[in-house]
Formats: C-alpha cells, structure tokens, sequence
C-alpha cells in the first residue's frame, strides 16, 4: 500500500501496489470485499458521491459504484496517474505523470 485508505460509511477502501482494492470494516480491520484493478496503484482512492476514484499506472481512472463494487466506467488519460483524485464542484481532477491536469464532471 502506497496511498492513504479512503473511510466511508464505516468502510476502509484500501489500494494496492499490486492492484488490488480492499474493503475492511473500519471497526473490526476484517476484509469485507476486493476489487482487481490488475494495474499498479499509487495513489489513494478518493470517494465522492457514492463512487470511488481510483488511479492507476496504466493511466486510466477507474469509477466503482461503493455500493456494489462494480466497475460504473473507466477513462483514458496521456499519462500514468500516479496522485491523488481531488473533487471540487462536482469535478473531478487528476495530474498525470507527463504534466496534464484533466477534469471530469459537469
């Protein structure tokens, strides 16, 4: 793990090294749920809005729905994504490793 876990609803989303996001219990520390992005992750998740943001090397942006840890869409960028989304005004943001800041949202 390189990045920070993301705490929401009582739920600890963890991401890996290795591709890998974990849901634990927040209480307990058991593993509730994984999810298999097969790609490395740096950064942390980041949770807006019932979906969690997560980066990956392979330089997309994965969307998972947190109540049902399905992937809702994922998106292409120019480079690795190896920071941590931010959200502001219903925008999502996230730099890229080759310098390129991109926007999704309204």
């Amino acid at each position: 793990m390189l990045g920070s876990p993301a705490l929401y609803k009582n739920k600890l989303y963890v991401s890996t090294y290795g591709g890998e996001l974990y849901v634990l219990d927040a209480d307990r520390g058991e593993r509730l749920n994984s999810y298999a992005i097969n790609d490395k992750i740096m950064a942390s998740p980041t949770i807006a809005d019932n979906y969690l943001y997560l980066g990956a090397d392979d330089g997309k942006l994965y969307v998972i729905n947190v109540a049902t840890l399905t992937l809702e869409a994922s998106y292409s960028t120019s480079g690795r994504l190896s920071a941590d989304p931010a959200v502001l005004n219903r925008q999502l943001l996230i730099p890229t490793s080759d310098g390129y800041l991109f926007s999704f949202g309204e």
